[in-house]
């Protein structure tokens, strides 16, 4: 158990051991400042591949651990390569870090499927989570219970008067709203509400945004995007969400967005990522359970290598091109991203023997702004 040790060559071993005799010289000043590896210190700590045992109630390590940790794995000999990666944020438990009680994960749309999906995530994690709804709830409908979880009602992305107070202070935010019969129409929630959520992250700071979409939005010819469309021009306003998102974001220094495009939903039990498969340029599709959907949406917010994308998620097996034109040309973006990596299913934040797997798993991303991400896609009912 535990992450595998990389075979890498001597060379790459003896740079490894070189990097970590260079960062144990530089603790004592490494430690003045917030440690922003991604992988915490503290799970550093715990993981095998170290040979260091830490109690698992330690919140983080103190300055004096640093020297002591690096000369331990020196000797050990080996370090998980993506331990050296670096992410955007630490665990959540060093104070300050993204779903640490100063920096909480907003959830906005908590009272839906995939929405109390998320937040059951994060709340079995122990990272602090703020599920907000529109109308009032409780934390027994929403699955969950425990001090980390904060309830916010009253927050509906069609008025973007409310939208404030609930971004104050996070670290991260995952839109998972959609047009309902009491939420909104699609062009209000799907569309204007992802705008109005956009601005709002940024106006507030907050590092990073991940919206759930869908796939087949770009491809008006397609089955799915039919279908699905009927149902108030949905896919549509989904698209031209998208487009505003990117749009906003254009620019921006420090403040990031990830949109995930899920397969067909199911809700079920979730196969866990080494049973799904990312792509990108919407051309293929399968199921995927919510459950999936949320741990991918949850993971994307700690890699950078899932910063400023768009990808679809679903399973593993069985998957299809979204057209009969594009069975050719299903991953000509990126690829087909998969793991193998040993991983428990719907537990990549709740273990660090699971990072070396989304590690994997989200590698070699386009950034949109690489590619044609809307496929030349003309909107079918403009919104000004």
């Amino acid at each position: 158990p535990g992450i595998p040790h990389d075979p890498s060559p001597p060379m790459a071993v003896m740079m490894l051991r070189s990097t970590l005799v260079l960062a144990t010289c530089g603790a004592a000043l490494a430690f003045m400042a917030p440690v922003h590896t991604g992988v915490s210190l503290r799970a550093a700590a715990r993981s095998p591949a170290l040979s260091v045992r830490m109690q698992a109630q330690e919140s983080h390590l103190s300055r004096r651990d640093l020297p002591s940790l690096l000369a331990k794995s020196l000797l050990a000999g080996a370090v998980a390569p993506s331990l050296l990666t670096a992410f955007p944020a630490p665990s959540a438990a060093a104070a300050g870090a993204l779903g640490s009680p100063e920096s909480p994960i907003v959830v906005i749309g908590s009272a839906g499927k995939t929405g109390k999906e998320c937040v059951k995530r994060l709340a079995a994690a122990g990272y602090t989570v703020r599920a907000t709804t529109r109308g009032e709830s409780s934390l027994e409908k929403l699955g969950v219970s425990g001090g980390n979880v904060q309830l916010m009602a009253g927050i509906d992305v069609t008025k973007p008067e409310t939208l404030e107070a609930a971004l104050a202070g996070a670290g991260a935010v995952i839109f998972t709203s959609s047009a309902s019969s009491k939420g909104g129409n699609a062009l209000a929630v799907d569309c204007l509400g992802v705008e109005n959520i956009a601005r709002a992250a940024i106006a507030a700071k907050v590092p990073r945004l991940a919206v759930v979409s869908s796939v087949g939005v770009t491809r008006a010819d397609s089955l799915a995007f039919k279908f699905t469309n009927i149902f108030g021009n949905v896919m549509d306003y989904k698209e031209q969400g998208e487009e505003r998102l990117r749009a906003i974001y254009a620019g921006q220094d420090g403040l990031s967005y990830t949109v995930v495009r899920p397969g067909g939903l199911s809700n079920g039990k979730g196969v866990g990522i080494t049973n799904l498969q990312i792509s990108q340029g919407d051309t293929s599709y399968t199921e995927v359970d919510r459950v999936d959907v949320a741990e991918v949406t949850v993971a994307s917010l700690f890699f950078s290598a899932a910063a400023g994308t768009t990808f679809e998620v679903y399973q593993r097996s069985g998957v299809k091109p979204i057209q009969d034109d594009l069975k050719k040309t299903m991953y000509a973006v990126s690829g087909a991203h998969t793991t193998d990596a040993p991983a428990k299913a719907s537990d990549a934040v709740l273990s660090e023997a699971s990072l070396p797997a989304y590690s994997a798993f989200f590698a070699g991303l386009k950034k949109d702004s690489d590619f044609a991400v809307t496929n030349g896609y003309k909107a079918q009912k403009p919104v000004a």
